[in-house]
């Protein structure tokens, strides 16, 4: 399984913009290039499966599908605004 060049990247991806995983805006100094199925989870390098994503966001996906990563988000929204903190 080969990586794609930079130039497929930049003719598939296009420059940084956004974002996928929190749609906002984004640096060239913060993308990184996120496997969108990872690649542990049967994702290949195909330039199909990749998206533009902050570092940080890329690091707390980590292989989880973008699916589980929004329940998780969503769990962790519902019990924040649950349980009454005064």
């Amino acid at each position: 399984m080969s990586s794609p060049s930079v130039r497929d990247l930049r003719e598939h991806l296009g420059s940084p913009r956004v974002c996928y995983l929190c749609s906002l805006s984004l640096l060239q100094a913060e993308a990184v290039v996120d496997h969108v199925t990872p690649v542990t989870r049967g994702g290949t390098n195909d330039v199909a499966n990749l998206a533009w994503a902050h570092r940080t966001c890329n690091q707390a996906k980590r292989d989880l599908l973008v699916s589980e990563l929004c329940a998780l988000a969503f769990g962790a929204w519902v019990l924040s605004t649950t349980f009454d903190r005064s």
